[in-house]
């Protein structure tokens, strides 16, 4: 499914994402690679990495579905800071993520600049968190706004998956700094889209809600 236009969104790069239901084939499904295998091996937690073998597994079926290519051909790898890069096919961008059972990818033909994310609403401390990925002004916002309890996570998780979408595009991630994202305030409290500024350049955003997952995806424009 395309979360952003059971949304009712039109314009945003192509995007697909993939719930799993515990009912696939393994032996059906994308052979992993010696790095994906390598990065298995580095996770403690089992039902981590039970959830990143799985979602190495349905990125290639996704890709598949969005450029025609056989889930087998498909080639990706990493940037030295970690960001994924889709080597075959060729002449795409892409970014990834994945948490819990949700896996989504979105492309946009090269030289754009794209970003995508989900989170699954859920119960944290998030106030120490806002000094963290927030300017002065958001957190000042953001404490200032009333918001409690389920309300409150669900405002918080917009804002952090619309802040890490842009911060993927960069190809730095969370290094390239959170507090940089200007998060527009009015649109925590609904999913919607607009756009934002960023590190000195001009982003359009998308935001969309599907069950307890939230997907946020950005583009820089030109």
């Amino acid at each position: 499914m395309d979360p952003f236009a059971l949304a009712g969104f039109e314009g945003h790069p192509l995007v697909l994402a993939l719930q799993d239901d515990g009912a696939r084939d393994p032996t059906v499904l994308p052979a992993l690679t010696g790095e994906e295998h390598a990065r298995l091996t580095r996770l403690r937690s089992t039902t981590h990495r039970t959830e990143m073998e799985t979602s190495f597994h349905l990125r290639r079926v996704l890709l598949s579905a969005l450029t025609g290519f056989s889930a087998t051909d498909i080639q990706i790898s990493h940037l030295a800071d970690g960001a994924p890069q889709l080597n075959r096919p060729e002449g795409w961008a892409m970014s990834l993520s994945h948490k819990g059972p949700w896996t989504v990818v979105a492309l946009s033909r090269l030289p754009a600049e794209i970003g995508v994310d989900v989170e699954l609403v859920r119960d944290i401390d998030w106030r120490p968190m806002l000094n963290m990925i927030c300017s002065e002004e958001e957190r000042a916002a953001f404490e200032t706004s009333g918001f409690e309890d389920r309300a409150a996570l669900t405002c918080f998780f917009r804002m952090w998956t619309i802040k890490e979408a842009v911060l993927k595009s960069t190809a730095q991630g969370f290094r390239a700094g959170p507090k940089g994202v200007a998060t527009p305030f009015e649109i925590l409290t609904n999913p919607g889209a607009g756009e934002l500024v960023a590190f000195g350049a001009a982003y359009e955003f998308w935001s969309a809600d599907f069950g307890e997952a939230i997907f946020s995806l950005a583009r820089k424009r030109p």
